[in-house]
């Protein structure tokens, strides 16, 4: 095409512009872009072989099989194993031939590891890593889906909330305890434990920061809400393992129930701030100040209404799976004694009383590691940075962490036997794997952890 095509040409009604043809003008603008996509990359790819040599990176030698595109049956054995409630135990398989591996799904390149190093990096030192999308359909705005400086401003926020509660008085539990055991007392046959554990710990934790008014609500309202809270947090289990295509599963009834469950928190919002606005000066529970708080501070009832849900979710699932974990039949007979010795005549439970009780505490912080609550731990890399191991033959030198790489941590140790480390001055003594478990150290520590 020359000059002269562009040239006006005259006619008798006025003058044309003759327009070059389709595919020439297509072919320029998709070019164009393309090869500024492509010098991008480039430049990105060089940065990063730079930084990876500046620190003495290698590749990781180990690389986990998958045989369908796009690496799709191992996200399909992840999916499989969610009902089983097997999720560590397919893992560790993995772990048995392999410590350390990189891991290809969706055209991204992840790395699987256990070593403590890695582990301490990720969640103390090293990573930014970005939260998970796919809980936010149910969970909103909160500490489990925002990143930077929104993240620590809800983790600090709800941290000063959690330290003006009782924790001494124990009575918010002794309710829901009874029920618990009545229900239990009064069942045939084999029980299965883990469902009435659920539905205890979900009862407690909306007791601790609803208030007593949970038990105002009608029943058939408690138990959609229950229902729901089950079924819109089993959604997102498989939606979190989707990653950036969560938005491709998304059913009408999952909407529904995240629907109910905001409905649900958010009609105690609402109660919280129409007591403030009408004359009475304080509140009446602690909860409700504790919402109130929240309300002033965030200035809007959907925000204060996620960042409960959030609490919520981690009260629930967390107390309810070490429940069902803790109740191993080697330490059962122990603890019981334990139990008599220190409430001798069958004395009330105090928080002083509670935290004399070591072996109990052993008992639970070698169940958590064992059998964490959060099995696969996963981090986006936001920028490019690296783990302390895991590169080369001998997997002792530095491993490059390309950003929007996903490096999956399974936070637990293979099934072992029961070990309780137990001494008599000093109480419990954690085993150092303890120590990585993602509720005890790093900037996700869980706040909240003595409340139940």
């Amino acid at each position: 095409m020359s000059i002269d095509d562009l040239s006006p040409v005259s006619s008798g009604r006025g003058i044309h512009v003759t327009i070059p043809g389709f595919w020439p003008a297509l072919f320029v603008l998709l070019f164009i872009p393309g090869v500024y996509i492509y010098l991008e990359r480039r430049r990105k790819y060089q940065a990063e072989q730079a930084f990876g040599r500046s620190h003495g990176c290698l590749p990781m030698q180990n690389v986990l099989p998958y045989k369908w595109p796009l690496a799709l049956d191992i996200l399909k054995r992840q999916y499989d194993v969610l009902p089983s409630q097997k999720l560590l135990e397919s893992y560790c398989q993995y772990f048995d031939a392999m410590p350390e591996m990189e891991i290809h799904l969706f055209g991204q390149v992840g790395y699987l590891t256990t070593d403590p190093r890695n582990l301490e990096s990720m969640l103390s030192t090293r990573f930014e890593g970005s939260r998970r999308a796919g809980l936010f359909p149910m969970l909103g705005e909160g500490i489990f889906t925002q990143d930077g400086r929104p993240w620590k401003h809800s983790r600090e926020l709800l941290r000063r909330q959690f330290v003006r509660i009782n924790f001494k008085d124990l009575s918010t539990f002794d309710h829901h305890v009874d029920d618990l055991v009545a229900n239990l007392s009064s069942s045939d046959g084999v029980v299965d434990l883990q469902p009435a554990f659920f539905r205890f710990t979900l009862a407690t934790t909306a007791a601790l920061l609803f208030g007593e008014s949970t038990s105002h609500s009608g029943d058939e309202d408690r138990e959609s809400f229950g229902t729901s809270f089950d079924y819109a947090s089993a959604i997102s289990a498989i939606r979190l393992r989707l990653a950036d295509l969560e938005w491709m599963y998304k059913p009408k009834a999952f909407r529904q129930a995240c629907d109910t469950v905001k409905k649900y928190a958010g009609h105690f919002v609402t109660e919280a701030l129409e007591s403030r606005i009408s004359d009475e000066a304080s509140p009446r529970t602690e909860s409700e100040a504790l919402i109130r708080d929240l309300c002033t501070e965030l200035g809007d009832a959907d925000l204060v209404r996620d960042q409960l849900v959030h609490v919520l979710i981690a009260g629930r699932d967390t107390t309810a799976c070490l429940m069902s974990w803790t109740l191993h039949p080697g330490a059962l007979d122990r603890l019981k004694q334990e139990i008599k010795d220190i409430l001798p005549n069958g004395e009330r439970l105090t928080r002083t009383k509670l935290q004399k009780m070591s072996y109990l505490r052993g008992v639970l912080n070698e169940t958590l590691r064992l059998y964490p609550q959060l099995p696969i731990n996963v981090r986006f890399a936001l920028k490019t940075t690296l783990l302390p191991v895991g590169g080369g033959p001998d997997e002792e030198f530095a491993l490059m962490e390309a950003s929007c790489g996903i490096p999956q941590v399974p936070t637990g140790q293979e099934r072992q036997s029961l070990t309780i480390v137990v001494s008599s001055a000093e109480g419990y003594t954690q085993a150092s794997s303890a120590l990585l478990h993602p509720s005890l150290v790093g900037p996700d520590r869980v706040i909240g952890v003595n409340i139940e």
